[in-house]
């Protein structure tokens, strides 16, 4: 068996985070805080979306919605790690 070719195709780390928090003080015993972060540029493997998109699972309807569109073009074989689960996300905030 030949060795695959391998090369890195995506980067975890987010080109720049961004973070908001504050306290405010009220009248007596009175106060409410937040703080807000986000996180932009970076590319996550979506693990859901490969073991969710096997063909056996596509036979009982045991998949994601997009496993049976792309079943139904004809694309039968399991899934294979590849760059095609690659995801890269632009904009996450979390609160």
């Amino acid at each position: 068996m030949a060795d695959a070719e391998r090369r890195v195709v995506g980067n975890a780390q987010p080109d720049f985070e961004l973070g908001w928090s504050n306290y405010f003080k009220f009248y007596k015993n009175w106060d409410m805080s937040f703080s807000l972060r986000a996180v932009y540029g970076y590319e996550i493997f979506n693990t859901t979306k490969f073991d969710l998109w096997k063909s056996g699972m596509v036979a009982r309807n045991q998949c994601l919605e997009s496993a049976l569109d792309e079943a139904a073009l004809g694309l039968s074989d399991n899934p294979k790690l590849s760059s095609y689960y690659l995801e890269r996300w632009q904009l996450y905030p979390f609160g």
